[in-house]
């Protein structure tokens, strides 16, 4: 019995992405189970991972697209335990979750709660558990404080704006002005990122700035956002959107890791980090289930809620990169790899 999976063969543009049929299926070894892969997010990082550009993907390609999947339990291997034929999961592969199956450590994989939509399930992994361990572990934002949203629109400024909601924070968020609407429902004051200058607002809206900015736009970009920070807050830097798609200054990503680091140790009493999810769930393997398993709590529970832009078929992986190269989506764009 054979299956498909999206894959490349090299790094490169969206024309690398193909959908490729493989024969043979996947058996589970010890510890590990088989999952039917029912949705899979697509994500700036996948662009990123197409591009050869991820620093936290150590191998080469050939290999399959896919930063996370929700699945179910189709076949154990020896040893397993905790995990049963017919249960819900979800996790976060980084690569190999657009497979229609695919084999999985059962220690990596956390539980749906019954009720929960596969597909809002797989929106939710990779920016919410982004945006939560940002905003708790990281930042410390307390309740009543205050933050910097940019990109609020986005799949993780979305997140961001959820949760600061239901913290009572004083939120401030960024974007283009197609989606200033949407950020302003969620209770925080837009800023136009095209017209405005977002330091000059948090000045005169704030006494001394924010108790923290989240920002993945670019390293001249974090500069100004380390201006927003109010003395005791931190700046929580976790990406280079326009370095990476060539709309900023040139910068290696290195240097500006280093220099965010360096920012953490000057004597100013403002606080700087780098947040890589995947590192933080190296270190940290229990703390990413918990946490995800928190958030996937609360959206059955109707407390946060995933935007959907699309869920498209297998094939429709590469016009999806170039839709979010374009910046054209609103919300994530969900691959449906099976049926329920």
């Amino acid at each position: 019995m054979g299956f498909e999976r999206v894959m490349i063969e090299r790094f490169g543009g969206s024309e690398e992405v193909k959908v490729v049929t493989v024969d043979r299926m996947p058996e589970p070894g010890p510890g590990e189970v088989r999952v039917r892969v029912l949705r899979s997010g697509v994500s700036f990082t996948d662009v990123m991972i197409r591009k050869g550009m991820y620093p936290e993907l150590k191998g080469k390609p050939p290999l399959t697209l896919g930063y996370d999947m929700v699945g179910v339990v189709e076949a154990l291997g020896a040893g397993v335990e905790t995990l049963k034929e017919g249960d819900l999961v979800a996790d976060m592969t980084v690569v190999g979750g657009h497979s229609q199956y695919l084999c999985r450590r059962e220690e990596s994989l956390v539980p749906v709660p019954e009720g929960v939509d596969a597909t809002e399930a797989s929106a939710l992994v990779l920016p919410y558990v982004t945006a939560y361990q940002m905003f708790n572990w990281l930042a410390k934002v307390e309740k009543g404080g205050s933050i910097l949203v940019h990109g609020g629109g986005g799949a993780v400024g979305r997140a961001l704006l959820e949760l600061g909601k239901i913290f009572t924070t004083t939120m401030f968020a960024t974007d283009r002005r197609r989606n200033l609407a949407s950020i302003k429902a969620l209770g925080a004051t837009a800023i136009d990122c095209e017209k405005e200058d977002f330091v000059e607002v948090i000045g005169k809206k704030t006494e001394n700035g924010v108790d923290a900015v989240f920002d993945a736009v670019s390293f001249d970009n974090f500069k100004r956002s380390f201006r927003c920070v109010k003395p005791g807050g931190a700046l929580v830097a976790y990406g280079f959107l326009e370095n990476v798609l060539g709309k900023g200054q040139s910068l290696d990503v290195l240097q500006g890791f280093l220099t965010v680091k360096l920012w953490h140790l000057l004597p100013n009493k403002k606080h700087a980090y780098f947040y890589s999810i995947g590192k933080f769930r190296r270190k940290a393997p229990d703390l990413f289930k918990q946490d995800l398993t928190i958030l996937l709590h609360l959206l059955k529970e109707n407390k946060i809620k995933p935007i959907v832009d699309s869920v498209i078929p297998m094939a429709g992986v590469a016009d999806a990169h170039k839709r979010i190269e374009n910046g054209d989506v609103k919300g994530k764009i969900i691959v449906k790899c099976n049926e329920r």
